[in-house]
């Protein structure tokens, strides 16, 4: 369980806020808990929370480690806990994660400044490419080989 990545979903996700403090008191067991589910939960509470932030909140509690994540269109994408909900918003919540996580953001090296280029491949189909700010020259033949590599899978 990454104790840093829970704070730091806590403090920047609005449905990870919600549900962690919510979620922190009940001793109800969740093995499995659906994007439907949670914004209703954001209804019953009257706050404001986007199906992308929800998405981004069960992204983030796989990268955390304390579940798996499954984009399911016909059922609807949902959340497997591995671990106890409840321990896990109560982890999440906790002044030692915390803690944790204002140490990481001071360790981590400032983001990549990108740039994002779009290209309409197909009249119902936008490709969107981000690459860095200064994207070099081998970067860019570099990915001319890996488009080739995948258009030589396809033959």
């Amino acid at each position: 369980m990454n104790l840093a990545k829970l704070a730091w979903l806590n403090q920047n996700n609005p449905a990870a806020a919600l549900f962690f403090r919510i979620v922190e008191t009940r001793n109800r067991g969740y093995k499995r808990f659906s994007l439907a589910e949670m914004m209703a939960l954001a209804t019953r509470e009257k706050e404001v929370i986007s199906p992308e932030d929800v998405e981004a909140f069960f992204e983030g509690l796989e990268e955390a480690q304390v579940g798996q994540f499954f984009r399911d269109n016909a059922k609807g994408h949902y959340f497997l806990w591995l671990e106890r909900a409840r321990d896990v918003a109560q982890n999440a919540r906790s002044p030692h994660a915390a803690e944790l996580c204002a140490q990481e953001m001071q360790d981590a090296p400032p983001p990549t400044p990108f740039v994002s280029h779009e290209l309409k491949l197909r009249p119902d189909w936008t490709l969107t490419l981000s690459v860095p700010a200064d994207f070099s020259a081998s970067e860019a033949k570099r990915l001319r080989h890996f488009i080739k590599a995948i258009c030589a899978m396809e033959e």
